[in-house]
């Protein structure tokens, strides 16, 4: 876990999309919120400390509360590169920039925060032990959550009218940000920050196209097939994301149309839901049965033989 500094002031950062990149900027503290600040950051450490560390794995899921990611920066998702095109876009060092250098980045007056464009996150940075920082992130606009609160009252005995706040900083934290290690306890806000949804949605065309090249010399995946996954990339972001991994694990199956119907059968399906021929063939409604298949999601429970499906999508290590 990071060695965090307890004793020295965390800063408070504000990010923001600008021309398709994450900008961050500092926004100044008083003393008095200091302690505060510091019992959320405590909180998501004691989530960490307390919590079951999974390896991130992009159809993986988090049991809220319970489990978080660990990443090592250096293996964080980047958006692949057009053909052609000799660099990717490494849509994870923008968040990475933004969190890096607190003390460097420009001061935003409080005063000026209403008036600034929309914010995609906050971060509450401290220092390390030995040097460096870690920031704990939640994907959230605190100005906009401040302005949602039409009447701000406080008081022990009686409840008197408070000035309304600027800022509103949620209990729970998102994602904790540090130089080696990104530490994810709500993927959805990792996927979107650290590699943006939007990348995953325009990505689905090169990776379908990836996937049918995968197949090419094992099963043809059909014209039909292919707009149908089309169409139901470009609609539900889950499907999207599933498809950035999946040309990989085709290559490491190899499946064939004879494996293919036989897996069918087991899962009892009518092979006739993918395969026409040799030929994959399916419409919108059976592309979250081609992806579970591809990937190997349904399974024969142990006791009872029944089907049944994985939703955690992790691999199993016996010892572990």
């Amino acid at each position: 876990m990071p060695p965090v500094r307890w004793d020295t002031d965390p800063r408070l950062i504000l990010g923001w999309r600008e021309k398709g990149s994450i900008r961050a900027g500092r926004v100044p503290l008083h003393k008095g919120v200091v302690n505060d600040i510091r019992d959320i950051a405590r909180g998501a450490m004691a989530r960490l400390v307390d919590g079951e560390s999974r390896q991130y794995e992009p159809s993986a899921s988090l049991t809220t509360r319970e489990e978080f990611f660990r990443i090592p920066v250096d293996g964080l998702p980047a958006r692949k590169p057009k053909r052609g095109q000799v660099d990717g876009t490494a849509d994870s060092a923008a968040m990475l920039s933004a969190t890096a250098e607190p003390d460097l980045l420009d001061k935003i007056p409080p005063v000026d925060l209403s008036d600034h464009s929309a914010f995609v996150f906050y971060g509450l940075v401290f220092d390390l032990q030995g040097g460096g920082t870690v920031t704990f992130v939640t994907k959230d606009d605190p100005v906009r959550a401040a302005a949602g609160f039409k009447v701000s009252l406080f008081g022990a005995d009686k409840l008197k009218l408070a000035t309304p706040p600027l800022v509103s900083l949620r209990a729970h934290v998102d994602l904790v940000i540090g130089a080696q290690e990104v530490f994810v306890l709500r993927k959805a806000a990792f996927e979107q920050l650290f590699n943006d949804v939007k990348v995953a949605l325009a990505d689905a065309p090169a990776n379908i196209e990836e996937v049918a090249d995968t197949l090419e010399d094992l099963i043809v995946l059909g014209p039909d097939a292919v707009a149908s996954l089309q169409a139901v990339a470009t609609k539900r972001i889950s499907y999207a994301v599933r498809l950035r991994a999946l040309s990989e694990r085709i290559a490491q199956i190899k499946p064939t149309p004879a494996s293919v119907r036989q897996q069918l059968k087991e899962m009892g399906n009518d092979p006739a839901d993918l395969l026409e021929g040799d030929t994959f063939v399916f419409d919108e409604s059976n592309v979250g049965l081609f992806l579970d298949l591809m990937e190997g999601r349904h399974f024969a429970d142990q006791w009872t033989g029944e089907r049944m499906r994985a939703d955690r999508m992790s691999r199993h290590q016996p010892g572990a």
